[in-house]
């Protein structure tokens, strides 16, 4: 006959589930630290990128890709991190007990303040917000990701629509790689240049002959005319504008016509905002 293997009082204890009720209401909370070191490992910090993308196929030069966290990954992967402690079945045994208070849901509030924290934003004033599974999120692979600093990241979310989602993670895990995690579905995200890239410029050039060009604004709204009226920007050589000559053509050809043109109409003309991009996404149906 086969003998029963012989169990600790600790383990028989445990492995009562009323005890292990009994067990969570006189275990105290983890320290905040505990809680935020598994807010890092829910928001894939520390995760290698080469898990992330494990092949360069699946992220090429100049792309852009879009995913969803599989929240079952995640909590292996905390099952994984915790049971490092775990020598013995008795060890997995209070592993698995105390995995409940370790997880429980309210803690996950430390991971939508990760990044305000980062921030240096007040975070112990703001409303807690919970984790809305499934987190999305996006991957660039560009030469933007290194040259281009300070690129604004908006977004929407699909439910509610046109409400913004709390970004959780917005910085490049490798080089030449930004990565963009939100707390729920995307709806869109939009990528624009920095606001102090507002500057002067033309928008057009036409090769043969090499002629510049510039559509018309209203001078009240700043608003282009439609449809589009451009006007030829006369320039000296050397890419050097003939700011004269060229604001005397878009005067001429400003309907109403201004009664004067000077250096702020030939600024409405010239500024040139900064440019972006958005991405709508559309979901398959269920």
């Amino acid at each position: 006959m086969t003998q029963p293997p012989r169990l600790s009082p600790l383990h028989r204890f445990l492995s009562d589930e009323s005890h292990q009720r009994d067990l969570f209401s006189v275990v105290p909370q983890p320290p905040d630290t505990v809680h935020q070191w598994l807010a890092q490992l829910v928001l894939l910090n520390g995760v290698p990128f080469e898990y992330l993308v494990p092949d360069d196929a699946m992220l090429p030069p100049e792309t852009l890709r879009f995913f969803f966290i599989d929240e079952n990954w995640i909590e292996r992967m905390i099952d994984g991190a915790l049971s490092v402690v775990a020598r013995t079945g008795l060890d997995q045994l209070i592993t698995d007990t105390l995995r409940t208070v370790l997880r429980d849901p309210v803690s996950d509030v430390h991971a939508t303040r990760v990044r305000r924290r980062l921030l240096g934003e007040d975070v112990t004033s703001a409303e807690p917000e919970a984790l809305n599974w499934p987190l999305t999120g996006f991957l660039i692979r560009s030469v933007v990701a290194d040259n281009w600093k300070g690129i604004v990241v908006e977004n929407t979310s699909k439910n509610p629509p046109h409400a913004p989602l709390t970004i959780l993670r917005l910085d490049q895990p490798a080089r030449g790689v930004v990565l963009g995690l939100f707390n729920g579905q995307l709806g869109s995200v939009t990528f624009k240049h920095p606001p102090e890239s507002l500057h002067f410029g033309v928008d057009g050039l036409q090769d043969f002959p090499p002629t510049w060009r510039q559509n018309l604004r209203y001078l009240d709204t700043g608003k282009y005319y439609d449809p589009l009226e451009p006007v030829c920007v006369l320039h000296r050589g050397n890419r050097v504008i003939d700011v004269v000559g060229t604001a005397n053509a878009m005067k001429a050809k400003l309907d109403p016509a201004p009664a004067a043109f000077t250096s702020a109409e030939f600024a409405i003309q010239m500024i040139q905002s900064p440019k972006s991009v958005a991405f709508e996404m559309m979901y398959p149906a269920l």
